[in-house]
């Protein structure tokens, strides 16, 4: 029996269907029952934004982009008070501001302590600076839904 031609890349390539998710894969698992890939008034996507959070879902190696994404969604939550006129589809959808968020996935099994330091490097960004962040470490071989993953909040003393 001849192997499709999918196997042999796994196998060249040292892959396995878990490494084989993409962000949007991640998008659909993590953000269920929020408001996911919502286009900002200024062309950029936010991943999804919860009752709390503007969330941007990343693999834990982009860790410094996730959080400047994640901050800039924030933000354009902030924005509808000053614009709901200018901006009103983003007005009716997110009343309220939300805090920044980022759910960091990372799918090297043989580096997990590379994803350990990319998850550390952003708390530590954000305890140096005081932005209230909130970290979601995420195992997609082991956490199926958001609820499933290690919840970080920073700085720790800006959350009631």
């Amino acid at each position: 029996m001849k192997p499709s031609p999918i196997a042999v890349l796994f196998v060249l390539f040292g892959l396995n269907p878990a490494h084989a998710l993409t962000e949007a894969d991640l998008v659909d698992r993590y953000c269920a029952g929020m408001i996911k890939e919502f286009y900002n008034p200024d062309g950029t996507r936010t991943d999804c934004i919860s009752a709390t959070h503007a969330i941007e879902v990343e693999f834990s190696n982009k860790w410094a982009e996730a959080i400047g994404q994640a901050l800039h969604y924030a933000l354009w939550t902030t924005e509808f008070g000053k614009n709901s006129e200018a901006f009103p589809r983003w007005h009716y959808q997110v009343r309220t501001p939300r805090k920044p968020g980022i759910i960091f996935a990372c799918t090297e099994d043989r580096r997990l302590e590379m994803c350990a330091n990319h998850v550390v490097r952003a708390k530590r960004i954000a305890e140096e600076y005081r932005i209230p962040l909130t970290i979601w470490d995420c195992n997609p071989d082991e956490d199926m839904t958001l609820g499933d993953c290690l919840r970080l909040d920073y700085p720790e003393e800006a959350y009631p």
